[in-house]
């Protein structure tokens, strides 16, 4: 693991949840990158990012989600998409407040790839610049049916219900570091409830057919041999 070398910091949310966010570099004039995490993950998993990022003269900025590493909020559960949406603007509202006219790009991962497409379409003046990395517009490890309707069901009754997302480790990278590093973080969480399986699967179908119209400049990476 790296030592970190990020400015960490608290955002209050009117009526949501407290939101822990990361910086690498403060110059308010160089062009920044918003980083959004994957389900379950959290914003100190992108400190080689950062780094990386910050020494090619860049930003970089990070966000817990809601309910995800340090920031408040049940583990792997939203009461709804806009959760995230309303995370976003608010941690990009303040981000803009600290400094003048720049370029901006969104950096999402996995579900953070759906979380920044989906808010960049509704704040297209905001953003330069997209890159999504492995956006999950298909899931390689799809439920079973039953599974689904089952969710369905428990997402009226009981929508915080929450259970294991299924994805190891072991399916997210070929390299045993990262893989181990992963299994140790204490604030890594393998949580998913209902109604966030159901918020996805409603968004991910919904941003597969509007991908084509996005007119941001976009570059799309996807990994060939880490399921």
């Amino acid at each position: 693991m790296f030592e970190s070398t990020s400015h960490e910091a608290w955002i209050e949310t009117e009526g949501g949840p407290k939101l822990f966010t990361r910086a690498w570099g403060d110059d308010p004039k160089a062009p920044a990158v918003a980083i959004v995490h994957g389900l379950g993950d959290h914003s100190g998993r992108w400190e080689r990012v950062g780094r990386a990022l910050q020494a090619r003269g860049f930003v970089a900025y990070a966000l817990d989600l809601p309910g995800h590493g340090k920031s408040e909020g049940k583990r792997g559960h939203v009461r709804s998409w806009e959760d995230y949406r309303a995370a976003l603007t608010r941690w990009i509202d303040v981000l803009r407040a600290d400094g003048g006219p720049r370029r901006w790009a969104l950096l999402g991962h996995s579900m953070g790839g759906l979380i920044a497409l989906d808010w960049a379409g509704r704040n297209p003046g905001l953003v330069d610049a997209l890159v999504l990395s492995a956006p999950p517009f298909e899931l390689s490890l799809r439920p079973d049916a039953i599974k689904v309707h089952a969710a369905r069901l428990i997402g009226l009754l009981w929508p915080g219900f929450s259970q294991s997302n299924q994805i190891p480790p072991s399916l997210l990278s070929h390299d045993p570091d990262v893989i181990r590093a992963h299994r140790a973080d204490p604030l890594i969480h393998f949580r998913i409830s209902a109604r966030l399986f159901l918020e996805m699967q409603k968004v991910r179908r919904s941003l597969a057919r509007e991908a084509a119209s996005n007119a941001i400049p976009t570059l799309v990476v996807q990994g060939g041999s880490d399921p």
